[in-house]
């Protein structure tokens, strides 16, 4: 029986998002068999103490490269984006890894199986940006303008435009075998690229996920965009008050919602299939560990 971890990161801010991951996923990673753990990227002693009576594994990684030539030191939870290309390393002994980040929580577990699923089959399992319901825009610039300028950062002007062309593939949730060549080849072009920039920039490592599946120097399984809900680019609707549905039609229930923005606890005014309005936040309604 494959072993199958499900792998997050927090610091002190994000550790009540991180209880909410975690209780939305306690479930099913029972039911499963799925073992939990978390990097530490800048706990207290107490948000460790909680995770571990939990049963969450915490571990905190070192920062995975020599980053004494970056102009500015970066912040303790640059560890988290260092850490993702080397998981197999840093929690050995696993045959699918799935990464959600802090600010993720899981509505529908099956969406979390297709991840390990798809991963098992094609090595890897991520999923763009683009949906039909997502806005045009990207405030304060467009969407198609902050790709460019991403890649722009960290490759050639040519790389950069053929890059740019495609939806941006997120990487706040992916699945992976232990076995696929993406680890070695994630890492050393990240490594790469922080040479290249000379400083800590945030989106490096996403950058260098999408090179290697555009360029299909990696195989990947490309997963619809239920699987890693945007929020910054569409609010979603409700059913029954309740369960987050995409707002176009089937109005399909969501499985994994992602608070991606600069303000996870905004309270938005949703819509719900029945015509009725509330306003609320989009996280995860019981946040107990």
């Amino acid at each position: 029986m494959a072993r199958i971890a499900l792998v997050s990161a927090s610091d002190a801010k994000f550790f009540y998002l991180l209880e909410d991951l975690l209780a939305s996923i306690k479930d099913g990673a029972k039911r499963d068999g799925f073992d939990v753990a978390v990097l530490d990227v800048g706990l207290t002693n107490d948000q460790r103490a909680t995770l571990e009576r939990g049963g969450v594994a915490v571990i905190e990684p070192v920062l995975d490269y020599d980053v004494s030539f970056f102009k500015t030191a970066p912040e303790p939870f640059f560890r988290s984006m260092t850490a993702r290309p080397h998981l197999p390393h840093h929690l050995p002994g696993y045959d699918v890894y799935v990464f959600l980040d802090a600010d993720t929580w899981v509505q529908d577990w099956e969406a979390v199986r297709l991840y390990v699923s798809s991963a098992m089959a094609k090595g890897l399992a991520i999923t763009p940006e683009v949906d039909r319901s997502y806005g045009v825009l990207f405030d304060p610039v467009t969407v198609a303008e902050w790709r460019l300028k991403t890649f722009q950062r960290c490759f050639d002007e040519k790389v950069a435009r053929n890059l740019a062309v495609f939806p941006m593939i997120n990487s706040g949730i992916f699945a992976a075998r232990a076995d696929t060549p993406l680890w070695e080849k994630w890492s050393n072009l990240l490594g790469h690229l922080y040479k290249a920039i000379g400083e800590p920039f945030f989106f490096a490592e996403q950058a260098a996920m999408n090179a290697l599946i555009r360029s299909e120097a990696v195989s990947a399984a490309l997963l619809p965009s239920r699987c890693n809900w945007m929020c910054n680019r569409a609010a979603p609707v409700t059913r029954d008050g309740t369960i987050f549905c995409e707002p176009q039609p089937p109005y399909a229930p969501l499985g994994i919602i992602h608070l991606t923005g600069p303000d996870k606890d905004r309270v938005v005014e949703l819509v719900d299939l029945d015509g009725s309005k509330r306003a609320r936040t989009l996280r995860f309604p019981k946040a107990k560990v």
